[in-house]
């Protein structure tokens, strides 16, 4: 943070303005991550704030009550054999919690494994990466209460079985820490809906200018592309859907064999309703620059399409070409 930056208040998200940092006595223009300071926050009263509390700038976190994350149980633990009640601390926060095993129906004392965590109280600001203890409810034999530790993998959990094969797969490759990879399995995993620049941003923690250069990167080599409503979406996602319309379009023109092309409009009905706006035309201009479309005002054809007529249309065209030529 430096001097002036706007910044919100986790979990009370009210925003405040900073108006001096104060480190070791002295005003500083900035504070780098691990020096102690104080900030002093205009606006807000004392009642509001409590223990817990997280500080950031606008649209850098956003609160969760559920996360995915890989935790390692203390060998004097006792083992996990399916949802279990817990306290989760992190950073100066402390939430009872119900924990779930994923991947596998338990967790043995000393061994780590991937979680399903929900907050059974109010949601936490947190980051892919930020470490936090867990606790029981009764003091271990050789201490005290605390059953193990992890960090945080996923903010933002997909509505997935615990047991299915694609989720362990993706936090396995989110726990690998590689920046382009968990983008392109955030963006992945959204399928044809997508997910905006903004919610990448709280879900990865990734500096905005940091982050608008990753995607561009990922985006020439085809592994995400950006829609004009700003949503992202997964190259295998695109794909799916050009050869959605590439179908619905061949099956127009085997029906519809006397009409020149399909209007626009029925064509983009072919999609999806979870389809982000704004794809259709991503999708036009993809398959336009590839040559698997034409597109003619109003209408949409496949190249080398021409209205064409059955046998017997021919035959009835015949026999009305004779008619009028009496």
């Amino acid at each position: 943070l430096s001097v002036g930056d706007a910044v919100e208040i986790y979990p009370i998200g009210r925003t405040a303005r900073v108006r001096g940092l104060q480190s070791f006595g002295v005003s500083a223009e900035q504070v780098n991550p691990g020096a102690r300071c104080a900030v002093n926050l205009q606006g807000v009263e004392l009642s509001d704030l409590s223990r817990g509390l997280v500080v950031s700038l606008p649209g850098a976190l956003q609160p969760t009550g559920a996360l995915d994350a890989e935790i390692s149980l203390l060998p004097e633990a006792p083992a996990i054999t399916g949802p279990t009640s817990v306290e989760f601390l992190t950073g100066t926060s402390e939430r009872r919690a119900r924990l779930a095993p994923i991947g596998s129906d338990g967790i043995d004392p000393g061994k780590q494994s991937f979680v399903r965590i929900h907050l059974e109280e109010d949601p936490v600001a947190l980051l892919p990466g930020d470490r936090f203890i867990l606790r029981g409810f009764a003091r271990l034999a050789g201490g005290g209460a605390s059953v193990g530790g992890g960090s945080v993998l996923d903010v933002a959990p997909p509505h997935r079985r615990l047991n299915n094969p694609i989720l362990v797969r993706e936090l396995a490759g989110l726990a690998a820490g590689d920046e382009e990879t968990a983008v392109e399995i955030r963006v992945k995993r959204t399928g044809f809906a997508g997910l905006s620049f903004e919610s990448l941003v709280c879900e990865t923690g990734i500096g905005k200018q940091e982050l608008r250069a990753l995607l561009a990167e990922r985006a020439a080599a085809g592994a995400v592309h950006e829609v004009s409503s700003g949503v992202w979406l997964g190259g295998e996602a695109t794909l799916d859907l050009e050869e959605r319309l590439l179908a619905a379009l061949a099956a127009f023109h085997e029906r519809e064999r006397i009409l020149p092309g399909m209007p626009r409009g029925a064509l983009g009905g072919a999609l999806p309703e979870n389809t982000a706006p704004g794809t259709f035309e991503l999708l036009l201009e993809r398959l336009v620059a590839t040559n698997r479309i034409a597109v003619e005002q109003k209408l949409v054809r496949l190249p080398g399409h021409s209205p064409t007529l059955s046998e017997r249309e021919k035959d009835v065209a015949a026999r009305i070409l004779s008619l009028i030529h009496i």
